[in-house]
């Protein structure tokens, strides 16, 4: 049980996309090649990381769902808050991310003059997602779980 613990304490936030993007990329039927081209990486680096055998960099991670035209947002919500990656190309999922959306719109306009005031500061586009995310995760597990039928 402890190696359990210690392995899912080291998963780093790269690690709650990985199913996601390589869903993504086999969909999008997107080569090794064309990867490894539109990277500027090798072949066989590319074929590591999608196989499981080498990781992404936090900044191959991002070009990479940008080549895919993953909504980074939205993938966060389904990898890093509710740990389903896959969740992000389930049809109902788009309710979740919609309601998500809407909540941070009307209840956070905060959120969204931080965002502003922080991209005056010169700051990179990465740190403040990551602001923006952690606020949101904050703010998510403060909300209750939904009540299930049983009581």
């Amino acid at each position: 049980m402890t190696d359990q613990r210690n392995a899912a304490s080291r998963q780093t936030e790269t690690d709650f996309y990985y199913p996601l993007i390589i869903e993504q990329w086999n969909r999008r039927g997107v080569t090794n090649v064309e990867m490894a081209r539109r990277l500027g990486k090798s072949v066989s680096l590319i074929g590591k990381v999608k196989s499981g055998r080498a990781s992404f960099t936090a900044a191959m991670q991002i070009r990479v769902m940008e080549i895919l035209e993953i909504d980074r947002q939205r993938a966060f919500l389904a990898a890093v808050w509710m740990k389903t990656p896959l969740a992000y190309f389930d049809d109902n999922f788009d309710k979740i991310y919609l309601v998500a959306c809407r909540f941070v719109e009307a209840s956070c306009p905060q959120l969204l003059s931080l965002a502003e005031q922080v991209k005056g500061d010169g700051l990179a586009p990465e740190a403040i997602e990551r602001v923006l995310q952690s606020i949101l995760m904050n703010m998510l597990n403060s909300v209750p779980p939904p009540r299930t039928g049983a009581n």
